[in-house]
Formats: structure tokens, C-alpha cells, sequence
């Protein structure tokens, strides 16, 4: 995960002005990230997600609050599914997710 790029972006292009905010956006696209390496292997980034199918597989693991991640094969997983909590870490994901948009687009 791009930390610090991610980190200015949010700075400069989104509504959030407090640094507090930010950093917690930041923090919960990282566990996210975390999480999700623990089940689908170490070299899981939302970069690499993004890359593949512009998140399309991670947006559909986080459909009605991570429901999906409720089945046996991600016992253990350390989220609140299920809980208005996930709202939050769902939204820290498309905002990375924007991100990685912005960042490939200005690499071209």
C-alpha cells in the first residue's frame, strides 16, 4: 500500500479536511488489506486488486457489510462484518480505490 501518496492524495482531493480523518482513512484501508493477506496470501495489495479488475473482486467480498465474509473459509477474520463499523473500512477501500484510479492515470 502506497501510504504516503495515498495520504497526499486525500489531502489534496478529497472533502476531508482534518488530518485525523485522513489518517484514519488511511489506517482502515490498511487493515482491510491486512486482513484480506492473512486468507488470499501474503502478496495481497489493493494495488495489485485494483490493477487486475479494478477492485471489482475486494468491492464484491464487502457487498452488504462483508456478508460474504461470514462463511467458514474466513473464520477468525479480525473485521466487523456486519457492522456499521464496516461502513467505514467499505468507504476507506473506494477512496483507495480512486486513488489507485488518479495515481495509474497521472503515470501515463
Amino acid at each position: 500500500m502506497k501510504h504516503n501518496e495515498f495520504t497526499t492524495w486525500l489531502e489534496e482531493n478529497s472533502r476531508f479536511k482534518s488530518a485525523r480523518v485522513i489518517k484514519d482513512y488511511v489506517s482502515r484501508a490498511t487493515r482491510l488489506e491486512k486482513e484480506f493477506s492473512k486468507y488470499f496470501g501474503k502478496s495481497f495489495t489493493l494495488e495489485d486488486e485494483y490493477l487486475k479488475d479494478n477492485g471489482k473482486f475486494v468491492k464484491s467480498m464487502l457487498l452488504r457489510c462483508g456478508e460474504k465474509l461470514k462463511s467458514k473459509q474466513f473464520i477468525g477474520i479480525a473485521l466487523p462484518i456486519g457492522k456499521n463499523q464496516m461502513y467505514c473500512i467499505i468507504s476507506a477501500v473506494k477512496y483507495y480505490f480512486m486513488f489507485c484510479e488518479y495515481y495509474t492515470k497521472s503515470l501515463k
